[in-house]
């Protein structure tokens, strides 16, 4: 099922005193001066991943400093939802939100006719109607996980089934949208030196040895897992041929070299009892060949690695919402207007938002994918698309300017675009 968001706003989060957007369905670029707000706005749609992440946990925490109204349009396929949610969090040392929690509800008037708000959580796996294995059907049931092995059930009373119903079929689909944002910041692969030369696994699972960049040593090893199964080969061919030399010729070839490094583990149980336990331990080291030399990842150009850890996300992320903050950064023009264009190849299938400063990225993108963000000095963060902006006399003159004279970031350099 096809997932979009057709209407989001925030309230009371930076500065998003009061902030709305409608982005395109499938690309959205927003545009505007530093400390406008334009990551404030991908940051406020963050904030919803991190609340369907939470598994429904009741707000104890006297940590929170910040709650935040979201209300959220949302097509799904043929119908409508409109989401609302309230988010408890607070701001740490490093400018992240920590979430502990929310409110949740739903309006499903556009499709079961009855306008009106119900909490309906997204935190279980069963059918909305259906039932853990071994309870018998007597009523239709509600489940929350409460942990692994405790669970609650409700009864829904049967004026409110009537009315929740058609949700029955939206709510796994729309779960696993939320909890499938993805968001790539403009400096997270920037700074290649960060990069190890080599990942220690143990049971599939990333050892940590010394301080490396978490997301660098992630990229490594989500590329290794796709490198290495036979079911995502088609995958990892599709990427390889945007990358390499039938492609963009970044690199020749990518590859790893394995090491078993067996390991025992032992443990003294009541009575004196030592018990063996073996555990696979493998040493993964990453080698990209560029022009016929054999690199370690820590050796590539700023711009390249940047590039393929990009492309990478953007052909495996399965997830229907992808944020870019940025993605001109480190990379030269003639790069960019290719990844570009892969991007909006891209959006067809997943949603995509992207922000920028680059007048090059609106050389390549229509008026009705922009979005000009500004702020105002009393309002916060206001959001207008392109074709909304501008008067009717404006937006003529601009259609008539990109048809016989420039393009967009000609446009926008020249100062033809309002709150810039």
């Amino acid at each position: 099922m096809r997932i979009r968001i057709q209407k989001f706003s925030i309230t009371n989060y930076r500065s998003c005193l009061n902030t709305s957007v409608d982005p395109h369905p499938d690309l959205s670029a927003l545009i505007g001066k530093n400390a406008s707000g334009k990551s404030s706005v991908l940051n406020g749609i963050l904030l919803l991943k991190s609340l369907f992440n939470q598994g429904g946990r009741a707000v104890h925490s006297n940590r929170v400093s910040a709650r935040s109204r979201i209300n959220v349009e949302l097509k799904c396929g043929t119908d409508t939802v409109f989401l609302r949610a309230d988010v408890f969090y607070s701001a740490t040392e490093t400018s992240r939100d920590e979430v502990f929690g929310g409110n949740i509800s739903w309006n499903l008037k556009k499709i079961s006719g009855f306008d009106e708000w119900i909490s309906i959580p997204l935190f279980f796996d069963e059918d909305l109607f259906g039932y853990p294995v071994g309870l018998q059907r007597h009523q239709p049931r509600f489940v929350i996980h409460n942990d692994k092995h405790h669970f609650r059930y409700f009864k829904w009373p049967k004026e409110l089934e009537k009315k929740i119903r058609p949700f029955a079929k939206l709510h796994q689909p729309l779960h696993q949208f939320f909890t499938g944002i993805s968001y790539y910041s403009a400096s997270q692969f920037t700074d290649p030196t960060r990069c190890p030369v080599s990942i220690e696994i143990e049971d599939e699972r990333i050892q940590r040895r010394g301080f490396r960049a978490a997301d660098h040593t992630r990229f490594l090893h989500d590329l290794y897992k796709v490198y290495s199964s036979k079911t995502r080969s088609r995958e990892y061919e599709e990427f390889l041929s945007i990358v390499g030399p039938n492609g963009l010729r970044l690199v020749d070839q990518i590859y790893f070299r394995e090491l078993e490094l067996p390991q025992s583990r032992y443990e003294v149980r009541v009575g004196g009892k030592v018990v063996r336990e073996r555990s696979q331990r493998r040493l993964l080291i990453p080698y990209f060949r560029v022009d016929g030399n054999r690199l370690s990842p820590n050796q590539l150009s700023e711009g390249t690695f940047k590039t393929i850890a990009l492309l990478f996300y953007l052909v495996i992320d399965k997830g229907s919402l992808l944020l870019i903050e940025e993605p001109e950064v480190c990379i030269h023009h003639g790069l960019l207007k290719s990844i570009l264009g892969l991007v909006k190849s891209y959006s067809t299938s997943k949603q995509i938002i992207i922000s920028t400063h680059s007048d090059f990225v609106l050389d390549m993108l229509a008026p009705e994918n922009v979005f000009l963000v500004h702020k105002e000095h009393r309002h916060g963060t206001k959001v207008k698309a392109v074709t909304n902006a501008l008067s009717v006399r404006d937006f003529e003159a601009l259609k008539t300017y990109l048809a016989e004279t420039g393009n967009l970031g000609e446009f926008w350099r020249h100062g033809g675009l309002a709150h810039d």
